[in-house]
């Protein structure tokens, strides 16, 4: 092997490795470059952005407590139990992490909106 240590990951892995890493750095570079950096703190501080940061923290809150009381037991229940229909029920839980992320977010706004068919019954007033 004329003096060079075996990595084992091929050329043209290394090159879709470069371009993923270019895929995810180049969209954050732009945003850190299109900040105006003097009214940073007035922006992240003001009311609507304190709000957003408020339901996101809300909300990611919620997802880990469900995600602990309801995910733990059927993960054990899927991993060291055997029952009838344990294949589609395994297969229908991985289905969101195999689905684009973007495509499960947007199918589940379109539907749970105010005029979807999940929010149609809790539409509330001021909605139309």
């Amino acid at each position: 092997m004329d003096g060079q240590a075996y990595s084992g990951i091929p050329a043209w892995g290394r090159a879709l490795a470069v371009l993923a890493a270019v895929v995810v750095v180049l969209p954050l570079l732009a945003m850190v470059l299109r900040i105006d950096w003097g009214q940073f703190i007035p922006l992240v501080t003001s009311e609507p952005s304190l709000t957003a940061l408020g339901l996101s923290l809300r909300t990611s809150a919620a997802s880990t407590l469900l995600c602990i009381v309801l995910g733990v037991p059927l993960a054990l229940v899927l991993a060291r139990d055997s029952f009838r229909f344990q294949g589609l029920l395994r297969s229908l839980v991985l289905l969101p992490l195999v689905l684009p992320p973007w495509w499960a977010g947007s199918h589940c706004c379109t539907r749970s909106a105010a005029r979807g068919c999940w929010g149609r019954p809790w539409r509330c007033l001021d909605c139309g």
